[in-house]
């Protein structure tokens, strides 16, 4: 993967972390590699209200926050997810979210990477 590795780790930190503070206590939340093509591919799942679609379009502003509300009553900047989407970009990547295919509630957030050579 090419990837500054200060970079990265800020880009995983912000999505587990939102991951993490969107969902109930005690869920779940995965987070997996793979290869996508001539990307690297990692992958955060979580079990939290979601994103609703009207949402995802402003989602990476800077300083946006969504309704959804962290469920310990932690604050939120609103710059975690801009972060994420610029450092990705600078990287050569790309961010997305999507809702859980597997019927589930909760969002997943997708950061692809070029593949080194």
């Amino acid at each position: 993967m090419r990837a500054d590795e200060t970079a990265l780790a800020q880009v995983l930190e912000n999505l587990l972390g939102n991951a993490v503070k969107f969902s109930p206590a005690g869920a779940t939340v995965e987070c997996a590699v793979g290869a996508a093509g001539d990307a690297w591919g990692v992958e955060v799942r979580d079990e939290g209200p979601g994103v609703p679609e009207a949402e995802r379009a402003t989602l990476y502003q800077k300083f946006h926050r969504g309704s959804a509300r962290p469920t310990a009553g932690e604050s939120s900047s609103g710059l975690g997810l801009f972060i994420v989407k610029t450092a990705a970009e600078a990287m050569g990547g790309r961010v997305s979210c999507a809702a859980r295919a597997d019927g589930r509630a909760g969002a997943v957030f997708r950061v692809e990477l070029p593949r080194g050579e």
